[in-house]
């Protein structure tokens, strides 16, 4: 009698984990996701029609793959003794897994009710094709070119910020885009961090890494200098660092790099560049805090060059060893004013003797140059430098990699603007290439492009803590890149370790935020609660700037014109008949579903 108690309270527990919101996953919609992607498809909820009840008061979610079999290994022990309760309990668990498929299989082919056919979907923008240039992009700024704009100059749009940039015009959203609004400083955001998330500092002189990350995460979800955080966030991955090998009380050097970043995002680059080599945690990064006269240390004089600034196969083992030497005499030492340690210059550590740099070239540089000097003359001199920022800034924003002319162009602008940054920034954005077609949806989203995107789109109430981790999750810590290569791209954010955490990203965030936020409900998201169910599915369609088949539509339509009660059975709905509570549980699956299609996914 025990064991047969203990059964039914495993089987009652493992119901309970289904999903709060089963409505979720409840049809052919939740077998959309990433075919393309990674080859899996999400099955069903593990649910038992005949405990409805348990399922619906359930707050968790739990979404398993259809080729495991959580009973097994139970039932085989089982079998191994035959005795009369155990056979009692095979039958039983055989009956609750016969249950179990028939429901899942009701989803796969659920029955659908005699419904008249759906409309077509909406019309979209019509996106006329241009050359692949740099000439500046002269049609109207539709709304689908000013989202996918924001996509790429910023961390997503708002719903507000698109529709003002289509009455603006391309020129004036993008100056107002460079054109940098007044926002607290860095101490002022640190001190103001609200909802219980942990304070940057600890004490009047402690600064934390993670602190750091969450004061990027409130400019990247809440600045209105969108360009400018995403630029900072492209240099944050050319010159790519991570506090991984500083002592726990150096958080004021991820601070400092942070700040490095976000001050000269459309600035001049070699000013940039001359900061961000002496950064403390750059110096920890790549041992330039060891560099020192008689006993050079190369790995920042390397990656400079390989990483940084003039690329692969530009210089020899002779040039990394020189150039090592000009960057001497830079060292970390304990501050008591900054309880921690402070980056300073000793003049018996640096390497003052005479050094030669690119030997038997044609810009081949001699002299007694120090650090400052080695990067004005790395960046004036070799003809490789402005053409791989020129490359590394165009693959940023416009995704695909640029053509001879392009190339040529924008590296002598470069050089001729002597590197400074916003006036690039400002031609390749008003530039026929980026709203070519070979420009648009062409890679994948990352974590960071992903969820702030989500963040700034539904303006959701949301959480440091949580937003940190789920990033985490996905891949990307931000400021704790997985090597001096910086961020990899698209599949690599997709693989099986990854994924599932971003499917559940939205979902996630939408049930936090109904906690976080007294009165939240989705119905905020809408401009009326007594949408229609076709009227509301057309404008999520349009605000997430989704890309249908009609297949998909049709399925899109049937998910959002029926309910499918607990026996897997389909009934006409319309969300202006609905309760609340199936408007509010319709449109959390409805979202599910839009975010974890391949165009959201894509940027």
């Amino acid at each position: 009698m025990f064991f047969r108690y203990l059964f039914i309270l495993v089987v009652t527990l493992f119901l309970s984990n289904s999903s709060y919101a089963a409505n979720i996953i409840l049809d052919n919609q939740s077998r959309i996701q990433y075919d393309q992607f990674n080859g899996k498809r999400i099955a069903c909820l593990k649910a038992n029609p005949s405990v409805s009840g348990t399922v619906r008061k359930s707050r968790k979610k739990f979404i398993f793959k259809p080729t495991v079999d959580n009973f097994s290994a139970l039932l085989r022990k089982l079998k191994k003794r035959p005795t009369k309760k155990n056979l009692k309990k095979i039958e039983e668990i055989n009956q609750f897994i016969t249950s179990r498929n028939d429901f899942c299989n009701s989803l796969v082919n659920p029955k659908t009710p005699d419904v008249p056919p759906p409309p077509p979907p909406p019309s979209e923008d019509v996106i006329t094709d241009v050359e692949f240039n740099l000439a500046p992009y002269s049609n109207n700024l539709t709304e689908t070119d000013a989202k996918h704009l924001f996509r790429r100059a910023a961390f997503g749009g708002t719903r507000q910020q698109i529709s003002v940039a289509t009455i603006n015009g391309l020129n004036s959203t993008i100056e107002q885009l460079i054109e940098e609004v007044a926002t607290p400083d860095l101490q002022a955001i640190a001190e103001n961090l609200k909802d219980g998330d942990p304070d940057p500092t600890d004490d009047e002189n402690y600064i934390s890494a993670q602190g750091v990350r969450y004061i990027q995460l409130l400019y990247a979800i809440k600045s209105p200098n969108q360009l400018k955080e995403k630029m900072a966030y492209f240099l944050q991955d050319l010159f790519a660092a991570s506090y991984r090998t500083l002592n726990g009380d150096d958080g004021h050097f991820v601070l400092d790099y942070l700040d490095i970043t976000r001050r000269n995002a459309l600035s001049n680059f070699k000013t940039f560049a001359k900061q961000i080599t002496v950064n403390g945690m750059m110096l920890s990064w790549l041992d330039g805090k060891t560099n020192k006269v008689g006993n050079v240390n190369e790995n920042y004089a390397r990656e400079f060059w390989e990483l940084f600034t003039i690329g692969h196969d530009t210089y020899t083992e002779k040039d990394v060893n020189e150039a090592a030497r000009a960057l001497t005499g830079w060292r970390t030492v304990w501050s008591n004013e900054k309880w921690g340690r402070e980056v300073v210059f000793s003049p018996k550590r640096a390497d003052t003797g005479q050094k030669v740099i690119f030997e038997n070239t044609a810009y081949q540089r001699v002299g007694n140059f120090d650090t400052n000097q080695l990067i004005d003359i790395t960046l004036d001199s070799h003809p490789k430098a402005s053409e791989h920022l020129a490359r590394a800034l165009f693959k940023f924003f416009v995704r695909v990699e640029p053509t001879n002319e392009i190339l040529i162009e924008l590296s002598n602008d470069i050089r001729s603007s002597g590197y400074e940054l916003a006036p690039i920034v400002r031609k390749i954005l008003k530039s026929n290439a980026l709203f070519s077609r070979q420009a648009r949806r062409v890679s994948i989203k990352t974590p960071l492009e992903y969820v702030i995107g989500l963040i700034r789109l539904t303006e959701v109430p949301f959480n440091f803590n949580e937003v940190d981790w789920m990033l985490t999750e996905m891949g990307q810590q931000i400021l704790n890149p997985p090597s001096v290569k910086g961020w990899d791209d698209d599949t690599y954010w997709i693989n099986d370790q990854w994924v599932s955490r971003r499917m559940n990203a939205a979902p996630d965030l939408l049930n936090s935020a109904r906690y976080r936020s007294e009165g939240f409900t989705l119905a905020n998201l809408i401009p009326s609660n007594n949408a229609s169910s076709l009227s509301l599915l057309n404008y999520f369609i349009s605000i997430f700037d989704l890309k249908l088949s009609p297949e998909e539509y049709q399925r899109f339509y049937t998910y959002i014109t029926n309910y499918q009660d607990w026996n897997g059975d389909n009934e006409s709905w319309n969300f202006e008949s609905g309760t609340p509570e199936e408007k509010e549980q319709k449109l959390r699956g409805l979202i599910f579903l839009i975010t974890n299609h391949d165009s959201y996914f894509m940027n």
